[in-house]
């Protein structure tokens, strides 16, 4: 009988965490679904940003600008590392921290100074004694996402401008619909122009004020929005990691409790058995 009870609370408690994680599950996918739009809306305003700088640098040389000059010095190397607030989302973390360390591998002679985006991945990153944190932003409130995105664009292209930095990196997830999106490593300065594909057709612009520094303004842009993106992209991707999670732990609690009732009925079963055969024997025996 003790051990009906055992198994019995044993079931009773998975399905009140079935029912917790498939709450979070339905919680996650709401989110995921605002997030998915917000972030794909935003891309459409980065692809443009992005083909009004390359069209510029098409028509005109701006190989000396100091945002395009490749660094041979031993500065530090900035990175932006973009992460989750919250837990409760699988790897989502330890592959930006595992891609974190891939570039640090990559470069092992150049420090690092980063910028952390997130309550969770601030945490892991913090304990990474051979990495400097510049600033941290956790949590971060999508609702006023430009100005951080800003701070954090201004503080690298400053240090950059002043030889301060060597390189600067951003390292987040990527949303992809379906499933989950791949860590990604983009290199923000300095810019590579090249190796961009070719349009069949060129688009001749008229300058107001100079070109040069209409082409500063678009770096400084594409940069920041760069950022902008790539915090968004991130928690958008957050939310399909954590709905998934949720998803697996759900059917897992189910297939638990699947398994925990079939033991339930073959022990009541044995059970019945017993006592049946115990009446049995003290009727015979009068």
């Amino acid at each position: 009988m003790s051990k009906l009870k055992a198994v019995r609370k044993r079931i009773e408690s998975i399905e009140k965490i079935r029912k917790i994680t498939n709450a979070m599950q339905i919680v996650a996918l709401t989110r995921l679904r605002r997030m998915e739009e917000v972030t794909l809306n935003a891309r459409f305003y980065f692809d443009k940003i992005r083909e009004l700088l390359f069209d510029i640098a098409e028509s005109t040389n701006f190989n000396m600008h100091p945002l395009l000059e490749d660094r041979t010095t031993d500065r530090p190397m900035g990175i932006i590392v973009i992460g989750s607030d919250k837990g409760l989302c699988g790897n989502f973390n330890n592959n930006v921290l595992t891609s974190l360390l891939q570039l640090k591998e990559k470069f092992p002679n150049s420090e690092i100074a980063a910028v952390v985006i997130g309550k969770k991945i601030v945490k892991a990153v913090g304990k990474k004694q051979e990495i400097d944190i510049l600033d941290t932003y956790a949590p971060i409130d999508l609702k006023t996402l430009d100005e951080p995105a800003g701070r954090i664009s201004e503080l690298f292209i400053t240090k950059y401008l002043k030889k301060e930095l060597n390189s600067i990196y951003l390292i987040y997830n990527e949303f992809k619909l379906q499933f989950i999106g791949k860590t990604k490593i983009v290199k923000l300065l300095p810019l590579k122009l090249e190796g961009q594909e070719k349009r069949s057709h060129h688009r001749n612009y008229i300058y107001e004020p100079d070109p040069r520094e209409i082409f500063t303004e678009l770096l400084k842009e594409y940069i920041n929005n760069q950022i902008h993106q790539g915090i968004l992209e991130s928690r958008a991707a957050e939310e399909m990691a954590r709905m998934l999670a949720m998803k697996t732990a759900t059917e897992s609690a189910g297939d638990i409790i699947e398994g925990l009732t079939v033991t339930y009925h073959k022990a009541r079963q044995a059970q019945i058995t017993k006592e049946l055969s115990e009446i049995v024997s003290a009727s015979e025996a009068i």
